[in-house]
């Protein structure tokens, strides 16, 4: 009975965790909340407020692409300190019947989507970002995963073995909704500028993956020497989870 519940216990964790996985995944992509185009003379002004969660000295809005008609304006931009920050971009002499859209790149979390004259919006909701709500699975992962290694020194291996089920299922999320996505674009930024932060995230995800085979290998392969390889696990899981709690500390 106690195992049931147990087991029932870490369903409903399971169930609690996705949707607030899944409602983050894009919330530390910068967003373009508002396009004003004015004139000064025969130059085209365009004035962008954009909104980017947590930025700091390594998480910061990198690029600003304009688009007029078929010919693409690309901006780079030094880090901000503010949440909502205010650009101006001086176009010079453009049709003022062209077609204008807008998107800014995040250098560790991608594009935002495109933005028009007609489509920008001034309200978004306030979120947690992805970084703050995985990192706190991450904690609860580890913490799980801590609490499964006493019940297996305690000898009770079934607990043992139903907490690493719904600990790895959770974990295979996160790495699918969160990681992998951020993962991509600091992969593209590390072509151009391979920093510390960059190379620690790298390392991370490689061992996160890593851990989450192994562990669905260790669940599924009852003739393996499950000793041996639980210790590998266990070892495996913390490093991972130390590296990204590193690279969190580090962004935000």
């Amino acid at each position: 009975m106690n195992n049931r519940i147990s087991f029932y216990i870490w369903v409903l964790l399971l169930l609690l965790i996705i949707p607030f996985l899944i409602e983050s995944i894009y919330a530390d992509v910068p967003e373009v909340v508002e396009v004003k185009r004015e004139l000064q003379g025969t130059d085209t002004i365009l004035n962008l407020k954009i909104r980017h969660s947590n930025p700091s000295q390594s998480h910061y809005v990198d690029i600003i692409e304009i688009q007029i008609n078929e010919k693409l304006y690309k901006i780079n931009l030094t880090p901000q300190g503010e949440t909502v920050f205010v650009y101006q971009a001086n176009l010079g002499q453009v049709d003022q019947s062209a077609q204008l859209k807008v998107r800014v790149n995040c250098n560790l979390h991608g594009w935002s989507g495109w933005v028009t004259l007609e489509t920008t919006t001034t309200t978004k909701p306030t979120i947690i970002p992805i970084g703050t709500k995985n990192m706190t699975v991450q904690i609860i992962l580890a913490l799980a995963i801590l609490f499964g290694a006493l019940l297996a020194v305690k000898k009770k291996f079934k607990q043992h073995h139903n907490l690493l089920v719904i600990a790895t299922l959770v974990n295979g999320i996160s790495i699918l909704v969160a990681m992998i996505p951020s993962t991509q674009s600091i992969i593209t930024q590390a072509i151009n500028n391979l920093n510390t932060v960059i190379l620690l995230s790298i390392i991370h995800m490689m061992i996160g993956i890593f851990t989450t085979v192994l562990a669905i290998a260790v669940i599924l392969k009852k003739s393996m020497k499950r000793k041996k390889w639980m210790r590998i696990l266990f070892t495996s899981w913390m490093v991972s989870f130390v590296l990204g709690a590193m690279v969190y500390l580090i962004i935000y």
